[in-house]
């Protein structure tokens, strides 16, 4: 095998820790909480708006028992509250807080930080082609949400 091919799982998992380290360094240095990335994947879904129980279990592929487990994390970090709904007094929805949305927007400019330094160290051509190399190995497997889907039900392919 090509040492290109031997090493690209080392290589994906190495950069996958590197980047969360950075990301932790930089949120940290922003005044944010540590954020894991599967409660920055949940952040992400409820920072469009809010959701319940069912419907982010069902984006992620979880059970509601796994969705519960995550918003009761959010909720101790104070990144999330739950509210009776409106409509149906048996339903909870789920709302972010304000440190919660900081948060993202943290993320957000951080993360974008981190790609434009990188583009700077190995050329925005490089940057992107790595981008589409790894949409490519995503969506040959199903796509981001079935992804996230997996990881967050520790199943494997």
């Amino acid at each position: 095998m090509s040492e290109t091919g031997a090493d690209l799982g080392v290589l994906l998992t190495a950069a996958s820790r590197a980047f969360w380290e950075r990301l932790s360094e930089r949120l940290h240095q922003a005044g944010c909480r540590e954020v894991r990335p599967n409660q920055d994947y949940v952040l992400r879904a409820l920072a469009g708006d809010t959701m319940t129980i069912t419907a982010l279990a069902r984006q992620f592929g979880i059970s509601k028992q796994a969705a519960v487990s995550l918003i009761d994390d959010l909720e101790l970090g104070g990144y999330a509250y739950r509210e009776q709904s409106q409509s149906d007094r048996r339903v909870k929805v789920i709302h972010l807080t304000t440190a919660a949305r900081q948060t993202v927007d943290a993320t957000d400019r951080a993360t974008g930080e981190i790609a434009m330094e990188l583009a700077d160290r190995v050329g925005e051509d490089a940057l992107r082609t790595t981008c589409r190399v790894l949409r490519a190995m995503v969506d040959e497997r199903g796509g981001m949400a079935e992804a996230m889907s997996r990881r967050s039900q520790g199943r494997r392919p």
